[in-house]
């Protein structure tokens, strides 16, 4: 885990991943422990204690993800820099054991469309919260058909705890409109000027991408309409 997470240079330590994690790094030989405590990736809050063997002065370097638009970096409680996405923050300074840094990554959940080229996602957005991307499976929406579900990207997404064969995970719901496919039975083609645009309201609700396929089996939408 600590490979994964860390990354040393002559001039300072790189923290490039985010988990509750404990790792001891040998740094210039002295020996650094980097104690972090997060819930991340369901909550952007990240506390990192650093405990050396005695006073050392280096450069601690903070990834800020490139979905992050918001970043903010305190050490022992005061503010020193602010974050920009796709950047390290770099947190020089003589670093005395105990020293606590907290990095806090703002993560709404929010819609994400897709580069113009990509053409069957034309008129369709997914749906992101920090790291995770969301999809909609048929077993959590059972009064409407997933795959005809338009998001109504005006409205709030929110969050929900829940479960996913027992693994605990951060849910969104939203609002939209299911399409009424009764005019398109036994038909693969319409003129346009005869279509008729039908349906109900509904409230979706999305799971990560990563824990789909683990219930029963359904449907499953990842690039959603818009209203």
């Amino acid at each position: 885990m600590p490979g994964f997470l860390y990354a040393l240079s002559n001039d300072g330590i790189f923290v490039t991943l985010y988990a509750d994690s404990e790792a001891k790094l040998s740094f210039n030989g002295t020996t650094v422990t980097l104690l972090q405590r997060t819930d991340y990736p369901w909550d952007g809050e990240v506390e990192l204690k650093v405990k050396g063997e005695r006073p050392m002065e280096f450069a601690l370097m903070l990834r800020i993800p490139s979905w992050c638009q918001k970043a903010a970096v305190k050490v022992n409680g005061q503010t020193v820099a602010d974050g920009v996405p796709s950047t390290f923050v770099p947190i020089r300074r003589s670093w005395q054991p105990n020293d606590t840094v907290h990095l806090t990554l703002s993560m709404p959940a929010e819609f994400i469309a897709c580069h113009p080229f990509v053409e069957p996602n034309g008129g369709r957005v997914a749906i992101r919260r920090g790291p995770l991307v969301y999809c909609l499976e048929q077993v959590d929406n059972p009064e409407a058909d997933v795959w005809c579900i338009a998001a109504d990207v005006h409205r709030p997404l929110t969050t929900r705890a829940m479960s996913v064969s027992d693994f605990p995970v951060v849910a969104l719901q939203g609002e939209g409109v299911a399409v009424d496919l009764n005019q398109w039975r036994g038909k693969l083609y319409q003129s346009l000027s005869a279509l008729q645009a039908r349906g109900k309201p509904t409230r979706f609700t999305a799971i990560p991408y990563f824990a789909w396929a683990n219930r029963q089996a359904g449907p499953m939408s990842v690039w959603l309409p818009r209203r």
